[in-house]
């Protein structure tokens, strides 16, 4: 299970001013960015769906050491990746829990997969990006709950 801030096609371009940050502390292993940001011309990862509230206010009451920070070598090894070319190739069991209006990983490659392979299940959830982890709760958690019961036992 994971959560991922892109799929495929269709998600946000980075800002030009995260760009030039990433080239300019690339050489540096131990170099950051900042996992969001404010603005979408702003240096960090990931500025839509109201990003940066969700994270400060969720590390602000759950996760204090939340640093709001990904390593730079750690971001450059997988960028190229698309997860949509690797799910045709699961001979697992694998549930994606969608959110319908979702701006970080927009949902419309995964729903338009054609074929879709026979393991893959899809849960759609209205709202956006963070919803299945506010007003869609109940239902990404309850999807979550019957998947692994069906698959994992009781």
């Amino acid at each position: 299970m994971a959560q991922v801030p892109f799929l495929a096609e269709g998600g946000p371009e980075p800002s030009a001013t995260l760009i030039d940050f990433i080239g300019e502390h690339a050489a540096d292993p131990l170099a950051t960015v900042p996992a969001t940001t404010r603005t979408p011309d702003g240096v960090g990862l990931l500025f839509h769906d109201d990003a940066h509230h969700f994270f400060t206010s969720v590390a602000a009451e759950r996760a204090p050491a939340w640093r709001d920070e990904l390593l730079i070598a750690g971001f450059l090894e997988v960028v190229g990746w698309r997860p949509i070319d690797d799910v045709t190739k699961s001979n697992v069991p694998l549930l994606v829990i969608a959110a319908t209006d979702d701006k970080l990983t927009p949902p419309g490659p995964l729903l338009n997969l054609d074929p879709r392979p026979a393991l893959l299940e899809v849960v759609e959830v209205p709202g956006n990006h963070f919803g299945v982890y506010t007003d869609g709760f109940s239902v990404s958690s309850g999807a979550a709950i019957r998947f692994f019961r069906r698959h994992l036992g009781k």
